[in-house]
């Protein structure tokens, strides 16, 4: 329930209030479970995200590295959990500014992902798309378009190699960023 409220106060803008509420649950947490437990390491990942949000961009990434040491250490790098957190910890250091190492995580996460679930489950395409606008965000648009949906589509036989299946990941792009101008 306290994280519930905590949730609604970022969710309205209340990132102050969210941010003390969030502590409060995760020290709880860490003296009631221990450091390292998946749950508090979720309280860890909410407080950073609130700190995130507050413009505490650097605070939130000093936590989400010690959420993803954590995770590792808990349950294994290619833990689902643990994938999750350096993927927040990725598009943290994308809203920094350091596009070069958020796209490095990303693309860790997204080769796990895709190993585990297959390269058109909802959560690889989700990292993929992170991945490709890191790609965007850094000038690189032919790794944008090759690891965007159109390679995942290319990757599983869906999309054709060559020139057809290169004008068919142009047209899927064009079609993204049309969404996303909507």
């Amino acid at each position: 329930a306290r994280n519930n409220i905590a949730f609604a106060l970022k969710q309205a803008g209340r990132l102050e209030e969210a941010i003390v509420a969030y502590t409060e649950i995760l020290n709880q947490r860490a003296v009631g479970l221990g450091p390292n437990h998946p749950d508090t390491l979720v309280s860890r990942s909410n407080l950073a995200s609130a700190l995130e949000e507050s413009g505490r961009v650097s605070e939130g990434i000093r936590i989400l590295e010690s959420v993803v040491r954590g995770a590792v250490r808990t349950l294994g790098s290619d833990d689902p959990h643990t994938l999750n957190a350096k993927a927040l910890l990725a598009v943290a250091h994308q809203t920094a500014g350091d596009v070069g190492l958020a796209r490095e995580f990303l693309r860790e996460v997204y080769t796990a992902r895709e190993s585990a679930l297959g390269p058109l489950h909802p959560r690889s395409l989700s990292v993929r798309g992170d991945y490709a606008g890191a790609c965007r965000a850094a000038g690189d648009l032919p790794a944008c378009v090759e690891t965007g949906l159109g390679g995942a589509l290319r990757e599983t036989g869906a999309l054709p190699d060559g020139e057809a299946g290169r004008q068919h990941a142009e047209l899927l792009q064009k079609s993204g960023k049309l969404v996303e101008a909507l």
